[in-house]
């Protein structure tokens, strides 16, 4: 790690050890100036020195406090053990105008210490860019950190799962496409990656990894509905392979009490953009009305509902 700045006060290691990961708000615009610039730096890194980030309680009083009514917020997931530039715990800064007691509690806030990164964020640091509006505030396991750390994985548009492109066949099919592709993926419960209502024009093999069990929820045409067990113990009932046939609705997610999810797809033909279609909640409870709670916690979040022009194309 690079040596603090002079203004940086002393970290005190039994607080730098207290958390798997901090994080920071910032707005879309900002992360992609950051991507092209190679680095992330806040305003504040030039008034106050430091980068302002929180802990995983204290990001959703900080967004009521400071970013009530800004769109278009992202979460910035931070690997301390991964920044070059010092990370110190220490007392938070006042409280703006904008900023009332009713929105962060100030009494707690002053009994309590805030991560401040003392230099740029370097990009290798940040494991994860999550919607804010889709982080609860729960923090991250240290296996799921690990992971992350290691895959460094993308995001599903439209869905927001984890997931690594691992293959793509460079024999087209008689479409001129890919005659097979393979993925990685992870599901969590914190920060949340699940898979949501989708539906894809031909079969999909999912397989179990590592970690814990995960749910697969389909819906089929007839009005049938299954649900499969993922996982890597067969004596458990748990099902290591599985095919999900084509045009059938699929969500999927983690055990509530998991950890992560370590999984696999292979398609053939191979995946693209265009084979792709996720379920809006009202059209799929309109046709299965049995399972309205299911589809409003795997529906999608919005009203698109196909990957962006040329994805995986």
């Amino acid at each position: 790690m690079t040596q603090p700045p002079m203004n940086a006060p002393a970290a005190a290691p039994t607080e730098a050890l207290l958390d798997t990961a901090v994080f920071h708000i910032c707005s879309r615009t900002a992360l992609a100036d950051a991507r092209t610039a190679g680095v992330y730096r806040a305003d504040s890194l030039v008034g106050e020195g430091f980068v302002h980030l929180s802990r995983s309680h204290q990001v959703l009083p900080t967004a009521r406090a400071y970013y009530d009514g800004v769109p278009d917020l992202v979460l910035l997931v931070v690997d301390p053990t991964l920044l070059t530039a010092p990370l110190v715990y220490e007392a938070p800064a006042p409280l703006s105008t904008a900023a009332t007691a009713s929105s962060l509690n100030v009494d707690a806030r002053a009994s309590e210490l805030f991560p401040h990164c003392y230099g740029p964020i370097n990009l290798d640091a940040i494991i994860d860019v999550i919607d804010l509006a889709r982080f609860d505030g729960r923090s991250i396991h240290a296996d799921t950190v690990a992971v992350l750390r290691h895959y460094r994985f993308d995001r599903l548009p439209i869905e927001g799962t984890w997931y690594r492109s691992t293959w793509r066949s460079t024999l087209d099919d008689a479409r001129g496409k890919p005659a097979g592709t393979a993925m990685i993926g992870m599901y969590a419960n914190s920060p949340e990656s699940i898979s949501c209502f989708h539906r894809l024009s031909h079969a999909e093999v999912w397989h179990a990894y590592a970690g814990d069990p995960f749910t697969l929820f389909l819906l089929h045409a007839d009005g049938q509905s299954e649900t499969v067990l993922m996982g890597t113990d067969p004596r458990a009932g748990q099902v290591v392979q599985f095919v999900v046939p084509a045009g059938v609705w699929q969500a999927g997610g983690l055990v509530p009490d998991g950890r992560y999810a370590l999984f696999g797809c292979t398609m053939a033909p191979g995946f693209t953009g265009d084979c792709f279609e996720a379920g809006v909640a009202t059209a799929l409870i309109a046709a299965y009305p049995a399972h309205a709670e299911l589809i409003q916690r795997y529906a999608v979040r919005g009203s698109a509902t196909r990957m962006p022009q040329g994805f995986a194309g």
